[in-house]
């Protein structure tokens, strides 16, 4: 769920559908030289690399690992192949037409949040005593 809503945050494929309206190259960002390019796509890369090393954090325990390994070494490994997984996604799914993003979104991604929430109101309060 995390990586699905981080994918559609970053505007990323298949949720790139800022970019997919004009289907030139790179959508509205071809229209900047290089250094206003830097400045529009820099800032992807770096959400990039923060919902990866968010998710490297919550998820996968940020930098504990094996004694052997370094810790920093560690955490920077597993954010890069949080990384490598999310850049995947762009040649493995197609785009979404917005109708199916909005659908998926109100149903699918809706349901998984509120039975999220529930489960983990469960692990945290406890179940009630009947």
């Amino acid at each position: 769920m995390f990586i699905v809503t981080s994918t559609a945050e970053m505007e990323r494929l298949p949720f790139d559908l800022p970019e997919a309206e004009s289907e030139i190259m790179m959508g509205w960002q071809a229209e900047y030289p290089g250094p206003l390019f830097m400045l529009v796509q820099g800032p992807a890369f770096i959400k990039l690399y923060a919902f990866a090393a968010l998710f490297s954090t919550l998820y996968l325990g940020g930098y504990l690992g094996p004694a052997i390994i370094p810790p920093i070494v560690w955490f920077f490994a597993k954010t890069i192949v949080i990384i490598v997984a999310i850049m995947l996604f762009r040649s493995t799914f197609p785009r979404v037409r917005l109708d199916q993003l909005l659908r998926q979104g109100w149903t699918t991604l809706l349901t998984l949040s509120i039975v999220n929430i529930v489960i983990a109101y469960f692990i945290v309060v406890g179940v009630p005593a009947i």
